[in-house]
């Protein structure tokens, strides 16, 4: 804990800076004697806050990100940040974009996939994008981990085909599914060795190494009947929105309803912080920065391939902000070892809620004093380079933006 007589710095490392309330430039942590606890850097500043409060931790991190022109991708596990904050977005001119499966009442965008897949490098990303978050329901690791090239090339060879063949069909997952289900392997191989040369090409590679096609076939089946299922492919449809916005101008994308496991909305969230990571790579980190805000992470249903993603963002122009409402019930339902990656990501923790102290307390190797965070609704913990401090909170009404955003 602080004293009167202890450095800042000294005390909790060279992560944070501080700064009068007019002059905050990165992303406020806390409040120490009146002024702001903020981040060191710019970027690659993730940071998982343990609070009550979601919606106060997520509006001041909002609030910054769009004083500093920056797009938001929102990953929420209901509709509130939506509902409560895309007013605000539309009315500082950004292009607001809504992905969401279950709630009849508010429409969705689209995006396709297809779009992209017009040659081997575009089929190989695509039939990445359909595995990459979704294979953790049919194959234990260990499996993928040997089968992946292996499957990667026929479902790469299954998209080739109706990309020559059935490029009208509106729904394409539904047109490889009955391909499949209603043709034998030979009856199969026979289509695609008469079709286009790529795919020809692709499926003769996949065959000959293949260590088990029906096997492989009934993975697709079951991925492929999922995506099927909507005669539309809400979510995987039309290319209404372009995967690469938030990098190219000031955009804000919400997914939501990411309690409840949906292949479709899986898939649309891997390939488009993918697709931002990639176009921050093709263009040297020129993109727009990418602020990625995550509620109540949980109620996710899984977890497993953003952490895969996370591991790329700290080289971009891109940060994390995610909130716990229940660190316990983090613990309890993807294990330790899932949540031990999540807090390697992170720079920064901030506790405004004593739950699942002791596992913090034992990862970071400290002795976690929470008496004046049980004692008031002011104060915090700050967690950072293995070393914390209690301090208050951040005070979000005093943004510059604060009154604007309830206008």
């Amino acid at each position: 804990m602080f004293n009167n007589k202890t450095d800042v710095f000294t005390e909790i490392g060279s992560m944070i800076s501080t700064v009068k309330y007019a002059d905050l430039k990165t992303f406020a942590l806390g409040e120490y004697k009146g002024k702001v606890l903020q981040t060191k850097y710019q970027y690659k500043s993730n940071i998982l806050a343990i609070t009550e409060d979601n919606y106060d931790f997520i509006l001041s991190h909002i609030l910054q990100s769009v004083n500093r022109q920056e797009s938001l991708l929102f990953l929420d596990s209901n509709m509130d940040i939506y509902k409560g904050t895309q007013s605000f977005f539309r009315r500082r001119s950004y292009r607001v974009y809504n992905f969401t499966y279950t709630n009849a009442n508010i429409d969705t965008d689209t995006l396709s996939l297809w779009e992209n897949a017009f040659d081997i490098d575009g089929l190989i990303d695509m039939a990445e994008y359909l595995l990459e978050p979704t294979w953790r329901h049919y194959l234990d690791e260990a499996s993928y981990m040997s089968l992946h090239e292996e499957l990667v090339n026929g479902l790469t060879g299954l998209l080739s085909y109706v990309i020559s063949d059935a490029r009208l069909k509106s729904n394409k997952f539904k047109y490889i599914l009955d391909l499949i289900t209603s043709n034998s392997i030979d009856k199969l191989t026979n289509i695609f060795l008469a079709s286009n040369d790529t795919t020809q090409i692709i499926w003769e590679n996949f065959i000959s190494e293949a260590t088990d096609i029906k096997r492989d076939l009934d993975i697709y089946i079951s991925l492929l009947s999922k995506l099927a299922k909507d005669i539309n492919n809400s979510v995987l449809s039309f290319d209404s929105y372009n995967v690469c916005s938030l990098s190219e101008e000031g955009t804000v994308t919400y997914i939501s309803n990411l309690s409840e496991y949906n292949e479709a909305i899986n898939i649309a969230t891997y390939a488009i912080i993918k697709n931002n990571i990639l176009y921050h790579e093709r263009t040297k980190g020129r993109g727009r920065a990418i602020n990625i805000i995550i509620n109540h992470l949980e109620d996710f249903s899984d977890l497993n391939y953003l952490l895969e993603l996370f591991g790329y963002l700290k080289k971009y122009k891109m940060n994390i902000f995610i909130s716990c409402g229940d660190f316990d019930k983090l613990i309890a339902k993807f294990g330790a070892i899932t949540v031990e990656r999540l807090l390697k990501c992170l720079q920064y923790i901030v506790i405004r809620k004593p739950v699942g102290m002791s596992y913090i307390s034992e990862y970071c190797g400290l002795y976690i004093d929470a008496t004046d965070i049980n004692a008031s609704v002011d104060k915090e913990i700050l967690i950072t380079d293995k070393k914390y401090i209690q301090c208050n909170k951040y005070n979000t009404s005093k943004h510059r933006l604060y009154d604007a955003f309830y206008e």
